[in-house]
C-alpha cells in the first residue's frame, strides 16, 4: 500500500515518520476509542494527490496518552493528504484537530461523575 520510502509529515501529536510509527500511533488511538468511526465528508483528487477532509467519532474506553478513560464520545475533525506514486502512497500530511479531542477529554474529567 505504501511505497517502500514512505514518508509521513504529521501534525501536533507525536509526528509518524514512517510506516511503523504511524501504525503504533494509530493502534493506540483504536485502542482508546475502540468503536471508532470515521466519516469522510470530503474527497478530492487531482493529479497524484488525493484530499480527504473527514469526522472522527468515538468513546473515550481505554488510556491514551497518559489520561484514564471517561467512557464518554467523543468528535474531532481532520484533513489529509496523500501524494501517489505508481499506486502507492508515497507521502503524508495530516491536520488533525487533537486539541479539540484534549478539550473534550478536559471537560469530561472536569464534570462531576
Amino acid at each position: 500500500m505504501v511505497t517502500p520510502d514512505y514518508t509521513s509529515h504529521n501534525d501536533s501529536v507525536s509526528p509518524p515518520s514512517n510506516v511503523q510509527q504511524g501504525t503504533k500511533f494509530l493502534t493506540s488511538v483504536f485502542a482508546a476509542f475502540p468503536d471508532t468511526q470515521v466519516t469522510i465528508e470530503d474527497i478530492i483528487a487531482e493529479a497524484d494527490k488525493v484530499v480527504v477532509r473527514n469526522t472522527w467519532r468515538g468513546t473515550f474506553r481505554g488510556p491514551w496518552m497518559g489520561i484514564a478513560p471517561t467512557g464518554k464520545s467523543v468528535t474531532w475533525t481532520g484533513i489529509v493528504m496523500w501524494r501517489i506514486k505508481n499506486g502507492k502512497i508515497a507521502e503524508r500530511w495530516a491536520n488533525t484537530n487533537f486539541p479539540e479531542v484534549m478539550q473534550q477529554i478536559a471537560k469530561q474529567t472536569a464534570e462531576p461523575k
